[in-house]
């Protein structure tokens, strides 16, 4: 999961993910801007956080979407 500091977004999703018992690596943004960028796409905001599965990537916090990528 990317993410960055001080986001109340991120708090909420690493929260959730260990409620879950799901395992999952934290990533800040900063320190890898350019697997970011490839992600987002140059021409559009940044958002945070973003999770990533085998089979995709997620931009923001969605319970419903997060279930989906942890199972």
């Amino acid at each position: 999961m990317y993410t960055v500091k001080g986001c109340p977004a991120c708090a909420k999703a690493r929260k959730y993910l260990k409620s879950k018992g799901a395992n999952y690596e934290e990533i800040d943004v900063n320190d890898d801007v350019d697997t970011v960028l490839k992600i987002v796409g140059k021409d559009n905001p940044l958002e945070v956080p973003i999770i990533c599965s085998k089979k995709k990537c997620e931009i923001g916090f969605d319970r419903e979407i997060f279930d989906q990528l942890i199972d």
